[in-house]
């Protein structure tokens, strides 16, 4: 018995570690700066927020969602309480 393959579309899932590395928000690289940063062309560095759900997010970005009523996380949906905030 022989079996021919005709057709093939391997599907791949990666990720780079454990961490998260972009802003959940405005999608940028946590490494880059966030669209607020971008437009201002400000020279300062644009700082992360690390939520105690582990979920990470542009300050300004998290700074914004916050200021429009909302406190839960976008990602699960749990009270947003900021763990570290780093550089």
């Amino acid at each position: 018995m022989s079996v021919t393959v005709r057709k093939w579309k391997p599907v791949c899932y990666w990720s780079m570690g454990d961490a998260q590395n972009t802003c959940g928000i405005c999608r940028n690289l946590l490494t880059l700066p966030c669209i607020t940063c971008e437009s201002s062309n400000t020279d300062s560095p644009c700082r992360v927020c690390i939520g105690f759900c582990n979920h990470a997010f542009h300050q300004h970005c998290i700074t914004k969602y916050m200021n429009k009523g909302q406190s839960k996380c976008p990602f699960d949906n749990i009270e947003f309480t900021v763990a570290k905030i780093a550089d």
